[in-house]
């Protein structure tokens, strides 16, 4: 059991702006036990204002007593440190991994990021820090981004935060895990949309990006002539090539990502075109595929990666 004093330093480490709360180091309602994650809320607070319930997340309401969360996050993406020790954030809920019910309090630090929490308010600045502060306490922590949850999947019965996110809790913890894995790429850096032409952050780009992609990813593969039977080396099962492909469409969805980020980084000055996004994906799809269906599938491979460039110049 111990007080998380390292809270301001992991997040500035990582070049995040940091508010110390005066007080913080030794705030709570006692000792935190052992940490096994972090958990996700939003405020539910006003419409106006930097962090209008820096207040209440530390000193509580009339029914429950202060600190309610051990950090906060402003709209113009600074970290308030507000509690080094226990904090009232979680309430009744789980089980969640190796947490036992009701007790989310005692091992998960929380967030508490403002946002009214009925509509999608969520500044740039707190799209991108959010992600990079929870990965600068992973980081910490020597954990990874499944360490990750929010407090409506703590509670489903009684909570709906955080609300609204671009992607929700995945898309979240997939940020996060492509923190964790060194991503380099400056998300605040503003460039052109390729397909909107609209000059944007590339976080945006990149979340638009994805969307498309991977709405299009089933259809691609639906109509990339899917339908003979094959032996799905990984299973040792004999089905349909576009059943075996689903063993691969995961890794490559998560490798949009990977692949947008790494075209994103050389793309400082030319917008990139969508079928170019589409050839970088490629290399990605390939291995996929034939990890899938075996070596023997190059041109079932490369019959996903055309269709999806045809869908993504639509």
């Amino acid at each position: 059991m111990a007080y998380a004093t390292w809270l301001a330093d992991a997040l500035r480490a990582q070049g995040l702006r940091v508010h110390e709360e005066g007080g913080w180091t030794s705030r709570g309602h006692g000792q935190l036990s052992a940490i096994r994650g972090v958990m996700l809320h939003h405020t539910a607070g006003a419409a106006t204002g930097n962090f209008p319930s820096l207040g209440v997340v530390r000193d509580g309401t009339g029914s429950l007593a202060g600190p309610l969360a051990n950090l906060g996050l402003a709209r113009d993406g600074t970290w308030f440190v507000i509690a080094a020790g226990l904090a009232y954030h979680a309430g009744a809920g789980g089980p969640w991994r190796d947490v036992a019910a009701n007790a989310g309090n005692q091992h998960l630090l929380g967030i508490e990021a403002e946002s009214v929490g009925t509509r999608n308010d969520w500044t740039e600045a707190q799209l991108d820090s959010y992600p990079r502060g929870v990965a600068a306490l992973l980081a910490h922590l020597r954990m990874g981004a499944d360490r990750v949850v929010a407090h409506k999947e703590w509670a489903p019965t009684r909570k709906i935060d955080p609300a609204h996110w671009p992607g929700d809790i995945p898309g979240f913890r997939d940020s996060v895990a492509r923190i964790l894995e060194g991503d380099t790429v400056n998300w605040s850096q503003t460039w052109t949309n390729p397909v909107t032409g609209t000059t944007e952050p590339a976080s945006v780009t990149l979340r638009y990006m994805e969307d498309r992609i991977v709405k299009r990813l089933s259809g691609a593969i639906a109509n990339a002539g899917l339908d003979s039977t094959v032996s799905n080396p990984v299973v040792n099962t004999t089905e349909k090539a576009r059943t075996a492909i689903g063993y691969a469409e995961q890794r490559i969805i998560n490798g949009v990502v990977r692949s947008v980020a790494s075209l994103l980084d050389g793309q400082q000055t030319e917008p990139a075109t969508p079928e170019a996004i589409a050839n970088a994906l490629a290399p990605l799809i390939t291995s996929a595929v034939t990890d899938a269906l075996g070596q023997d599938n190059e041109e079932q491979a490369n019959a996903i990666v055309e269709a999806l460039a045809r869908r993504l110049a639509e």
